[in-house]
């Protein structure tokens, strides 16, 4: 499949560089106990049947799965099988059965699940049901990597929700985007528990947030400390998200009510960065989405234009093709996340 040659390139990419790439997948395999690979497994595998009694049903699930392997294991979390089937109960008999795959396809994009902070990693709650499954998985993930998160973020109401996609550290001060995933209560309870590590936070509200536009990460990025890049839709009167800076005083977070509502962009410049505006085509086309390497390298996509050349005279832009992830909705940025910070 190309998605997989893509992103095992850019994979390769990663390591060239020096940096420790771990896989999802070879960390269930390699380091995850059997026994949570079961209680994982368990969760995933489901079994149809008419007539078929709940107790049944259990206990045919724990033969299944205590006669599995690691590998076997780790496709049943990974595939997410449903079972239907028909047959006797009360002779044993399995006449017929159809496997019905639902794989877990969202977990490639490791940005997500969780946020890493100057403290230590916050477990995500996720906008979408289908996607709450992948909390589980890197809650394993986390703790078979002996990480314990410092904080998960629970239900409170209609707005308690994180991806990790809204989230980005700015040395001392991080920004939080707030839009169509992530919720005004998530964004509260990491205020309430101190999970930041930084005097500042920015709540970045975006009010036209659509699928092209989720998280902060698809129209926003870093190229270097002083130079960001953003969507020049997020530019125009009426359209650019507006901010609320919380600072941390006495021990707690307080809300700075003279900078209430200050436009997004303006912020940016106070604070000494310069804005290049990238046009919506090239937004579309995941150019925003790249992943930032450190000492002004760059991985990602750039269309070979003026606006395209303007940047890669700025940075050493490293080119990794990925048409085939971005048709997952997704760019670099989506499929990497960071374990540990300075």
């Amino acid at each position: 499949m190309m998605q997989k040659k893509q992103h095992q390139f850019f994979v390769n990419i990663l390591k060239k560089k020096g940096i420790e790439v771990l896989l999802v997948r070879d960390i269930l395999r390699k380091k995850t106990a059997i026994t949570e690979l079961r209680k994982l497994a368990k969760m995933q595998l489901k079994y149809a049947k008419r007539k078929i009694n709940k107790y049944n049903q259990e206990k045919i699930k724990d033969e299944t799965i205590n006669h599995c392997g690691r590998e076997q294991l780790v496709n049943i979390i990974l595939l997410n099988p449903n079972i239907i089937w028909s047959g006797d109960d009360k002779k044993g008999l399995c006449e017929d059965a159809i496997r019905i795959y639902r794989p877990i396809g969202n977990l490639l994009f490791t940005r997500d699940q969780m946020i890493t902070t100057k403290k230590g990693i916050v477990l995500s709650r996720m906008k979408s049901h289908q996607r709450e499954i992948e909390v589980d998985i890197m809650k394993v993930v986390l703790k078979s990597l002996g990480i314990n998160p410092i904080y998960n973020v629970k239900k409170r109401n209609n707005e308690s929700y994180l991806e990790g996609g809204d989230f980005y550290p700015m040395d001392n001060f991080c920004l939080l985007g707030l839009g169509s995933r992530t919720g005004y209560d998530g964004a509260m309870q990491l205020l309430e528990n101190d999970v930041f590590g930084t005097k500042e936070v920015i709540l970045v509200k975006d009010k036209v947030s659509d699928q092209s536009t989720m998280h902060l990460d698809t129209y926003f990025n870093v190229l270097k400390k002083d130079l960001v890049v953003m969507l020049e839709d997020r530019l125009e009167k009426g359209r650019i998200p507006l901010i609320e800076r919380w600072c941390k005083e006495n021990g707690k977070y307080e809300l700075d009510k003279k900078t209430k509502n200050m436009p997004f962009n303006q912020y940016l410049k106070e604070k000494g960065f310069r804005i290049i505006r990238i046009p919506k085509k090239m937004q579309l086309k995941y150019n925003l989405n790249f992943l930032n390497l450190g000492r002004e390298n760059i991985t990602g996509i750039l269309e070979d234009n003026k606006k395209g050349k303007e940047i890669k005279n700025l940075i050493n832009w490293i080119n990794v093709p990925y048409r085939e992830i971005n048709n997952m909705y997704g760019g670099h940025h989506c499929t990497t996340q960071v374990l540990f910070r300075e």
